[in-house]
């Protein structure tokens, strides 16, 4: 058998193994870090506290529609686009599973 033909998608593994709140934290940190902007700078522009900020950014908290819907004001992104390029719905699914 010729081994080098064999080809897997495993891209879905690393969903499985971080919950919702951490795909949600893990886009909205690549979205800052993509403007170049410290914690520091996303917390006064959208009005939440750095550290509440942090626990989001680690999956550690959830975040509410209006602190969603702040950093999406501020990040210039939709909501739903949010949600949806992050992979949150996805991973919820599969978790509901």
């Amino acid at each position: 058998m010729d081994f080098q033909s064999i080809v897997v998608d495993v891209s879905f593994l690393w969903r499985i193994s971080v919950t919702p709140e951490q795909a949600l934290g893990r886009y909205l940190r690549d979205l800052r870090l993509d403007r170049e902007w410290s914690l520091e700078d996303l917390a006064k522009r959208s009005g939440i506290s750095r550290s509440f900020l942090s626990l989001i950014e680690n999956g550690r908290q959830g975040i509410s529609l209006k602190s969603l819907y702040k950093l999406s004001v501020v990040l210039n992104h939709t909501m739903s686009s949010i949600l949806d390029k992050s992979g949150y719905q996805e991973i919820a699914e599969i978790e509901s599973r």
